[in-house]
Formats: structure tokens, C-alpha cells, sequence
């Protein structure tokens, strides 16, 4: 970013924003300003992310202000790409399929899938994939970093059945563990058990919404030998929309709920910004070599040019022909270039 091109517009009504010392009551707010003063939210938000990576840890008012008030003067700030991409790491299945969710909510209105019908298809069954595959992806991660945290205190029988292996004896009657695959949502379950020493209430709309994206996204991804009314959710705006949630809220409970995560403010942080939000959090900028930190939108342009991007094979507009190559004023010979000699009659 450079010195002055952004700042200037940050409005002097928030000059005092980060002497709030209540992270969670700053957040708030800076979310609440998106909508209302874009530029001023980017400011601030890029303020309140630096000083996390400055230190890794809860900023101070002092040192959010300190930031603030040189950025506010044109100075620069210089920071390793490195520590912004280890930021979003610990969540970047999620970040991915926000991106796709994003697409999907931008093409799925009835008049946009009536004219682009491909294109709506393609985002909502992308879509659909991804989210599925970020929660699954996500909820392991954590099991996998929990069972290295705890590998001194968990019993074996957990330890086995987070690393996903159980007991058996060998042709020879030595007895060893052996990996197998276990029934998914039984295993979801015991993670979030196991972390966060809370149980997901199977009765809850969340869980059904959860339930709900993962029997779409089977019927779809294993469509071949289904019956039809297996994959009559697929195409329904709703799965999506309510699994997207349900699979945010939960990753989220498990950051804030989980106590080796909580202990650490980065979780916190990533609990309310990447699973908080439909919109991811970092982006690529426009300009190249450069991350966005804040949110943003897909707009419905932007997605017709990426996938509609030749006129129709039906339709009345009509591709531009090649240039025709301009006619040699000469004929030359295939081997040389060179003119040829008009030949000579014979008399």
C-alpha cells in the first residue's frame, strides 16, 4: 500500500477508534463499518491486522494507535509476505470456499441462471464441494494439532481413534494398530467432543443444516447408481446458504471453545473474521504482488467474464475474423525470398 493513496480517506470521525480497549467491542464495530464507510473500514482494518503480526499477540490501544497515527502521517509500513500467508493459514480451506460460496450467491438469482444456465450450475455445485470439503479438511487439521498438543495426557483408546487407527494382531500374533476409515459423522462428532468437551446437539437446526449439505454434496459428487430423490436438494439455494453458516459456526465454536486455541489471541482473531463472515479476509490485490486484507464482494460481471467469455454459438453477435495477410507484390521462390525471374520465351 502506498503512503497516502488510502489514507486520506479515512474519515476523522474514527482518529480515536483503537482507544477502545475491548478487541471484541472494536471488532464489532469494524464490521458494522464495512457497509457504511468502506475506505475507513480498510484503514482500520489493515491497522488492527499489522498489530497483530507485529508481535503475534493481543495489540495494545497504544500500539494499534501508533500504527494508526504514522499511517495517518503518509508513512509506510513494511511487513514479509510470509507472516500474512502464515495469518490465514491455520484456515485456508475456509477462505477458499468463500470464494466459491461468494461466486454462487452472486450468479443464483432466477434471472442470471435463466441467461448464464452453465455458469450458474458450475458455482453452486463448486460451492457446494468446497464447503464440504473445508469443514471435513478443517475439522481434522484441529484434531491433528489437538492430538500432538495433548499426546502426553490423551488415553491411548483417543489418541488411536483421532489418528484413526484401531487394534489388530498380525499373521504372526504380534498385535499392532492398523488405519481405517471411520463412519464421518460419528467421527466429527467425537473431535468436537474431544476438543472443545462440549457435544453438538443432533437436535439442532445447525446440525440438520449440517446434516443437509453433506447428503446434497454426497448425491451430487456420487450421483452415478442414485435414485433420483436422492439428489432432490440439489439446486436448493437454501443447502447452501444455511450449510455455509452451520459450517462456520462450528468451526468457530471449536477456535473459541477448544482450550489450546483459545489461549492464543491469532484463533481468536480467526474465529471472528474468516469463520464470522461470508466474505473471505485476504485476497489477492488488483494491482498483482499484493494482498487485500479486509472484506469484499464478487459481482455478477466479474463472473461472466471468467466463464462466459465467447458470444454464443446461436446468438446474433458475431466474433471478429483474423486480419487477412496482405498479398506479396511479388512471388518468391519457397527456399530463398528471393524474386523470381520472369521467364523467357523460346521463339
Amino acid at each position: 500500500m502506498k503512503g497516502r493513496t488510502v489514507i486520506e480517506r479515512l474519515s476523522h470521525e474514527y482518529d480515536n477508534f483503537f482507544d477502545e480497549p475491548r478487541y471484541q467491542v472494536r471488532w464489532d464495530r469494524l464490521k458494522a463499518l464495512y457497509s457504511k464507510d468502506y475506505l475507513s473500514f480498510r484503514v482500520l482494518f489493515v491497522v488492527e491486522t499489522l498489530g497483530l503480526l507485529d508481535k503475534w499477540r493481543e495489540p495494545t490501544p497504544r500500539e494499534l494507535n501508533a500504527i494508526l497515527r504514522h499511517k495517518m502521517a503518509g508513512g509506510q509500513v513494511a511487513i514479509r509476505i510470509g507472516r500474512v500467508i502464515d495469518l490465514f493459514q491455520p484456515v485456508w480451506p475456509l477462505e477458499v470456499a468463500k470464494y466459491e460460496y461468494l461466486v454462487h450467491r452472486a450468479t443464483w438469482d432466477s434471472t442470471f441462471r435463466r441467461k448464464y444456465f452453465m455458469t450458474s450450475i458450475r458455482s453452486y455445485a463448486t460451492a457446494l464441494v468446497q464447503t464440504w470439503w473445508a469443514f471435513e479438511t478443517l475439522m481434522n487439521d484441529f484434531a491433528s494439532i489437538i492430538a500432538k498438543e495433548r499426546h502426553a495426557t490423551l488415553d491411548s483408546t483417543s489418541l488411536a481413534l483421532l489418528e484413526e487407527k484401531r487394534p489388530t494382531i498380525d499373521k504372526t500374533g504380534v498385535p499392532s494398530l492398523e488405519s481405517y476409515y471411520q463412519p464421518l459423522m460419528p467421527r466429527l462428532q467425537f473431535i468436537y467432543r474431544l476438543l472443545t468437551g462440549e457435544v453438538l446437539d443432533r437436535g439442532a437446526t445447525e446440525w440438520r443444516d449440517l446434516l443437509g449439505l453433506k447428503d446434497t454434496r454426497d448425491a451430487y459428487i456420487h450421483r452415478v447408481g442414485k435414485q433420483s430423490s436422492q439428489a432432490t436438494t440439489f439446486g436448493m439455494d437454501a443447502v447452501i446458504v444455511n450449510g455455509f453458516s452451520a459450517v462456520r459456526s462450528i468451526l468457530g465454536q471449536v477456535l473459541t471453545k477448544t482450550p489450546e486455541f483459545a489461549a492464543k489471541f491469532v484463533y481468536r482473531y480467526l474465529a471472528f473474521w474468516s469463520c464470522g463472515s461470508e466474505s473471505p479476509f485476504i485476497w489477492d490485490g488488483s494491482e498483482g504482488g499484493s494482498f487485500y486484507l479486509g472484506l469484499g464482494n464478487v459481482r455478477k460481471e466479474m463472473v461472466v467474464g471468467l466463464f462466459a467469455p465467447m458470444p454464443g454459438s446461436f446468438s446474433a453477435e458475431r466474433t471478429a475474423l483474423p486480419s487477412t495477410p496482405a498479398v506479396a507484390s511479388a512471388r518468391t521462390t519457397p527456399s530463398t525470398g528471393r524474386k523470381r525471374e520472369p521467364r523467357k520465351r523460346s521463339h
